[in-house]
C-alpha cells in the first residue's frame, strides 16, 4: 500500500496537532475538576493531618458545590484567616511580654508573620491568574514563615501560650492547600 508521501505527511501532522490540543485541553480542564467525595478523600489522604483535612473541607458546605481551583481559593481564604489571626495574638503578646526574651521572640515570629502575609496574598494572586506553580512556591513560602516562627522556641524560655498549637494548625490548612495546587 504504497500512498503518497505528502497526503501522509499530512495525515501525521494532523494527528499531532489533534493528540497536542486533546493534551492541551486535557491540562486545562484540570482545575474544573468537580468536587467529590472521592476527590476529598484523595487530597487528604495526600496530606500531613489526613482527619483534619476531612473536618475542613466536610465542614464547609462549598466543598461539594466548587471545582478544584475555588477549592485552593478556599483553603487560601482559610489559611489567611489564620494568618491574620496568628499575627493579632502575636502582636498581642509581644505587648503584654515582661520577659525579654519572650518579647523579643514574638517580635522575631512577627517579622515572620509580616512575610507570611505578602506570601499569602501572593498566592492567591497566582492562583487568580492561573499561575498555579507559583501558587504552590507562594503557599510554600508561608509555610516556611511559620516554620521560621516556630523556631524560634526551640530553647528556653518556652512559649507559654497557645501559639504553637494555632502555627500547627496553619501549617496543617497550608498544607491542605499545598496538595491541591498539585493537582491543578
Amino acid at each position: 500500500m504504497g500512498g503518497d508521501p505528502a497526503l501522509c505527511s499530512s495525515v501525521v501532522s494532523v494527528l499531532l496537532i489533534l493528540l497536542c490540543a486533546g493534551l492541551s485541553l486535557h491540562a486545562n480542564a484540570r482545575p474544573s475538576i468537580k468536587i467529590t467525595s472521592t476527590v476529598v478523600d484523595q487530597i487528604c489522604s495526600k496530606s500531613i493531618n489526613s482527619s483534619f483535612c476531612l473536618n475542613v473541607l466536610n465542614s464547609d458546605p462549598r466543598t461539594r458545590t466548587v471545582d478544584l481551583k475555588q477549592l485552593a481559593q478556599i483553603t487560601i481564604n482559610y489559611a489567611q484567616t489564620n494568618v491574620s489571626s496568628n499575627q493579632k495574638l502575636i502582636q498581642s503578646l509581644s505587648s503584654h511580654a515582661t520577659d525579654p526574651k519572650l518579647k523579643e521572640r514574638y517580635d522575631d515570629c512577627a517579622d515572620h508573620y509580616d512575610e507570611a502575609t505578602g506570601n499569602i496574598e501572593y498566592a492567591l494572586e497566582r492562583l487568580n491568574s492561573g499561575d498555579f506553580p507559583g501558587t504552590n512556591i507562594a503557599v510554600s513560602a508561608v509555610f516556611t514563615d511559620v516554620d521560621d516562627c516556630e523556631e524560634e522556641w526551640k530553647t528556653p524560655p518556652a512559649d507559654p501560650s497557645q501559639l504553637s498549637t494555632k502555627n500547627k494548625d496553619l501549617k496543617d490548612l497550608l498544607d491542605i492547600s499545598l496538595v491541591i495546587s498539585n493537582l491543578l
